[in-house]
Parts: structure tokens; C-alpha cells; sequence
């Protein structure tokens, strides 16, 4: 067997370690993801252990409001259209009102903990379910830290039943989505460097 040259060693050497990582990150979708810069209490859970509180008190698990809902374990797996924005900079009609409700933790930013929560309770509202807020383990919860592929699979599941959802929250979903292409054409997340608004 020929003995490898110097660099093909450090041609095989960096083959290996892309290899890794690559399969590292694969494995890693799964993997809970705590956000380091949220400043403010967060669950740090996988989405099927969150329960929905109705206005009446009464509690629904995960399952009963999202059925069939299977993660997202892939490589590539769908995120949220942004991770943070200044939300008083947004003036689409179907978010002005409700982005600051999900300020969890009052900063004048919508951040991805607080979209999590946003995503989960507006869907279940545009499934119809009466939801007043999340718990987990009996505990309100405001804020929720999960992993990529369960955020890839919240977003398939509503993106699948998308035209079923109510009026109100296809107009949600819509311009949140508007909000991360203004967000990436813009360069920033919320104002540009003009400190325009983001507008329809």
C-alpha cells in the first residue's frame, strides 16, 4: 500500500473533519438549542411537551391540537422567516397589533424563543382551537427554546394546511414571511440602515 505524501494526508485529514462535521450537524437537528442572547425567562423543551390553556382553564396536549405533527430530521431543515426584529419599525396591518403582544420579555423585539410561541398559538387558533396560553408542566410558559427540527416541523405542518387555517392567520403567516424577505433584502433585522419602516 503506498504510503500517503504530506499532503495528501492533509487532503484526507480535511476530508474527515468535513465529514464530520457534516454528519455532526445532521445528528444535531434534534438536539435542543439554547438561545444565548435571549434576555428573559424561556422553556427549553421539544414542542410536544407544551400544552395549550383554553380561556375556560381547560388544557389540550400537544397532540390533541397538532395531530400527525412529526418533527423535521433532516440537514436542511426549515426555520422561521427571521430570528429577530424591532417589531414597532413593522406596520403590516395583520402584525402590527399582535407582534408586541409575544414581547415576552418587553425589549420592543420579537425574538425567535417569542416566535416559537407565536407560531404554535396562531396556528392553533387558525385550526380553530380556543387557546389562551402555553404551559409546560403546568408552568406558563412565554418563551420557548427547541431544536431546529422541531421548528422545521411546526413550519411544514402549517405550511401543509395552510389554506385550511383561517382567514386571520393565513394573513399572519403571509406577512411574517414578507417581514424575513424585507429582513434579508434590507440587510438587517428591522430597520434598514435608513431606518425605514417595513411596509407593505
Amino acid at each position: 500500500m503506498k504510503k500517503l505524501t504530506p499532503f495528501g494526508q492533509r487532503v484526507l485529514g480535511g476530508l474527515l473533519l468535513s465529514a464530520s462535521l457534516f454528519l455532526s450537524a445532521c445528528g444535531g437537528s434534534t438536539a435542543l438549542i439554547k438561545h444565548c442572547c435571549y434576555d428573559g425567562d424561556a422553556a427549553l423543551v421539544h414542542i410536544d411537551q407544551v400544552q395549550f390553556v383554553a380561556p375556560d382553564g381547560s388544557t389540550s396536549n400537544f397532540a390533541d391540537i397538532y395531530p400527525d405533527y412529526t418533527p423535521q430530521d433532516s440537514f436542511a431543515t426549515k426555520s422561521f422567516p427571521f430570528r429577530k426584529v424591532d417589531y414597532a419599525l413593522i406596520t403590516y396591518d395583520a402584525l402590527a397589533v399582535i407582534l408586541p403582544l409575544y414581547d415576552a420579555n418587553e425589549n420592543r423585539l420579537l425574538e425567535e424563543p417569542e416566535i416559537t410561541v407565536l407560531y404554535l398559538r396562531e396556528g392553533a387558533l387558525g385550526m380553530g382551537h380556543s387557546v389562551d396560553h402555553l404551559t409546560v408542566d403546568g408552568k406558563r410558559v412565554d418563551a420557548i427554546m427547541t431544536s431546529r427540527s422541531d421548528v422545521g416541523g411546526l413550519m411544514n405542518y402549517l405550511d401543509a394546511r395552510m389554506d385550511s387555517l383561517t382567514p386571520e392567520a393565513q394573513a399572519q403567516f403571509r406577512d411574517m414571511e414578507r417581514v424575513g424577505l424585507d429582513i434579508i433584502q434590507r440587510g438587517s433585522e428591522g430597520a434598514d440602515r435608513q431606518n425605514k419602516k417595513i411596509t407593505p
